[in-house]
Formats: C-alpha cells, structure tokens, sequence
C-alpha cells in the first residue's frame, strides 16, 4: 500500500476534486481554525459512497469544485469554536447533511433534509478525504457510545479493519437503511430487492426485532445469498423469483427500481413499499389493477438529524456489522476505481498516525 510522507506540522491533506471526470489530486494546505458553532476534527476513517462516483463522474450538479469529496465520517475533535458543547477529543460523525437554514416549515419538523437552503458534505461543503475536516457542529453526531462490528463473511479489509473504519457507511447507508426500515416496522415478512450494503443492515435490524427477512439478488449473487442467510433471513432467492409467501412489505434498492411490478405483485394489499436511493433506474409502466391493492409507497434519498440521531442510538444497543474494505488516504482514486467496478463490500478511506 503506498504511504505519503508524514504532513508538516500545521498542515493537512485533502484529495481535491478539481472538476467533474477528473482524478482525484492530494494536496497540501493549512488546517483552520474552526469558527463560532464550528468543530475541526482530525479524520479517522470516511466511506466511499454511491454519491462520491456520481459527483465524481458529473451525474450530480451544483458541487463547488475544486471539491474535497466524502460524507461518511468518523473523527475526532481536535478544536471547537465558540458556543459548542463537545469536547476536545470527543468522537464525532459528519454525514451528507452538513447545513440547512434552521428555521423554515421543513427544519422546525424534523425534515431538515428536504431545507430548500440545505448544503452536502463532500458536495458544497469540503468532505472527509482528508486528514481533517471542518463541520458545523449541529450537524455532527456523538459516536461515542456506537458500535459496529465485523461483517460474517470473508471480504479482504487489507488488514486495516477498525471499529470506526467499519462505523463510517453507518452515517450513509445506515441512516438510510434505517429511514427505509421504519415504514415497514409493523410489518411481519419484509422483502429486500437487492442486498448490497444498506439491505445487509436492514436484515440486521429487521431479525433483531423479530421480522421475517425475505432477500433477494441478481443470479450469481450466491455469496450475498449465504451471507443473508448468516445474518438471519428467513428466505433467500432471486429477484425473478417470487417469495413463497405474500410480503407485508418490500424495500427496493437503488438498481432494483424496473422491478416495481414484481414487488407489488409480491406485497398483500395495503401493504407498503419503498424505494431507497439516489439516481435509481426509471420505474416502468405496470397493469393499472395493481393501483387497487392500496399499497403505501415510499421515497428514500436521505436522512434528517432527527433520523440520523435515533438510528445511531439503535446503533449503541446493537453493533451492527459492516463490510468493508479499507484503503489509504493515498489509495482515494483505487478506492473510488474498485467502487465502480462491483467489487463487494464498502470501501474506506482509514487514516493512520496522520499520514493518510
């Protein structure tokens, strides 16, 4: 694994974005100073996200480039700026909402996340490829009570596995998974159309509280099929297949969106469905009759605080496991390369002794 040369005293490293198509350029600057309601964390590890290749390849607009890419952070505080309560030293997360006005009808109940004002980390906000970070501190969450544990099967994290390297897709895929989980959390059979990340933490969410799982993936997704049934799912197969029994509910995963018919074909009247995910492919027409079951459906793109700080209080009863695996600061363009390419687990970006 290629190292860098340890940073000069005062000084960061951040992978730069310069413009949509490029690679990624690691440069030095000087680390500021944070401002009032602001916290400067020094980074331990940040996930590599969906979100950073479609920005990245230009797929979503409005960055303020040169950008530092990533919003799935886990660091701690190095300083704080006036009227912050954390402490030095405390361990912080930074997810993809890093700004929002904090008075409209939208923050005032809880949906911050649809603000019309709203900023992304890694998008409008520097992100977290890079040895430090600056946040506004309301939209930094406590880790310090949150768990996270080793997925069951066999990926290759490189030797670098942490538990805040395996914590970092928590502050994405996990917050989203868990918006997705709760319209389904009085179902008793839950489907999960694809189980990528973010349905491997749903399954664990859904069998801890005693939901039957019902997983499925592309012909050859074999090994995801075992690891579903290592985390507790009642029934796997494939996505053309259609599940032994009716769902009460079914969750769709980013690539999955042209199977909706099937879905609703496999859900019971008035059950629900919900999709999770940016930049999803195109529904399809479907029979009109499907209308007259009265299914409940749901979008998912993103997560509020509110939602964001009850998923990471599941998180400290129950350590979910992640798969992960893990890459310098050095390694930022393999990392987004090896993400592009399919390779199974969630790549991490993991700092170590401040050289990246």
């Amino acid at each position: 694994m290629p190292e860098l040369k340890r940073h000069r005293s005062g000084t960061m490293r951040q992978q730069v974005l310069e413009h949509p198509g490029a690679e990624l350029r690691i440069i030095e600057s000087e680390i500021p100073q944070p401002g009032p309601g602001q916290v400067l964390l020094e980074v331990s590890a940040c996930a590599v996200c969906d979100m950073d290749l479609q920005i990245q390849m230009g797929l979503i607009h409005g960055g303020q480039f040169p950008l530092v890419p990533g919003h799935e952070i886990v660091g701690r505080i190095l300083s704080v700026g006036s009227g912050v309560s954390f402490k030095r030293g405390q361990r912080l997360g930074l997810a993809w909402l890093g700004r929002a006005c904090g008075d409209c009808w939208y923050c005032d109940n809880d949906l911050d996340h649809l603000c019309d004002k709203q900023q992304f980390t890694g998008l409008h906000l520097n992100g977290g490829y890079a040895s430090h970070v600056l946040a506004e501190a309301r939209h930094c969450y406590s880790m310090d009570t949150v768990r996270a544990g080793r997925s069951p099967d066999s990926v290759q994290d490189t030797g670098f596995w942490s538990e805040e390297a395996a914590m970092a897709p928590l502050l994405c895929e996990g917050s989203l998974a868990y918006r997705s989980y709760k319209p389904c959390r009085q179902a008793a059979r839950i489907g999960l159309y694809g189980f990528g990340t973010a349905a491997q933490l749903i399954c664990q969410m859904a069998t801890a509280e005693g939901h039957e799982v019902y997983a499925m993936t592309r012909p050859g997704g074999e090994p995801l099929l075992e690891l579903a049934q290592t985390l507790g799912a009642h029934w796997t197969g494939t996505l053309e297949q259609m599940p032994p029994v009716p769902l009460d509910a079914a969750i769709l995963m980013q690539p999955t969106v042209e199977l909706v018919p099937h879905a609703l074909s496999a859900v019971r009247r008035n059950g629900t469905l919900v999709f999770l995910g940016m930049h999803a492919s195109r529904v399809p027409a479907f029979p009109y009759d499907l209308f007259m079951d009265e299914h409940s459906i749901h979008s998912v793109s993103r997560s509020s605080r509110a939602d964001m700080t009850q998923f990471l209080e599941l998180c400290s009863k129950t350590a979910l496991k992640t798969r992960i695996r893990t890459y310098s600061l050095a390694e930022a363009n393999l990392a987004l390369h090896d993400s592009r390419s399919g390779l199974h687990g969630e790549a991490v970006l993991v700092m170590r002794d401040g050289a990246g």
